[in-house]
């Protein structure tokens, strides 16, 4: 499948090492400076925000949204599909393997 908008794919790819690099930054900052609650609170919120930007592009530019019709499969006995006719195995009796 191609995709629909390359520059799409590098701005997603873009946004998704960005969001890592943020939740990164936030581990980090979590175990030496646990203090500094905005840059904890600054990271987190740039690692969604850089996600939420990654899926709205890959969803509006990358993602081909075109809706396509297909004939649902005929059951017949050729793929294995029971007949109507066939009776059915009675729940009371017992399955051997």
């Amino acid at each position: 499948m191609k995709s629909r908008s390359p520059r799409g794919e590098l701005v997603v790819v873009g946004s998704l090492l960005a969001a890592g690099a943020c939740a990164v930054a936030f581990v980090l900052l979590y175990i030496f400076d646990s203090h500094n609650t905005q840059l904890l609170g600054l990271s987190l919120g740039l690692a969604l925000v850089f996600l939420a930007v990654a899926s709205v592009v890959a969803g509006r530019k990358v993602v081909d949204q075109r809706k396509g019709v297909e004939e649902p499969a005929r059951a017949d006995a050729s793929n294995g599909a029971r007949s109507a006719m066939q009776p059915r195995r009675r729940l009371d009796e017992p399955v051997f393997r």
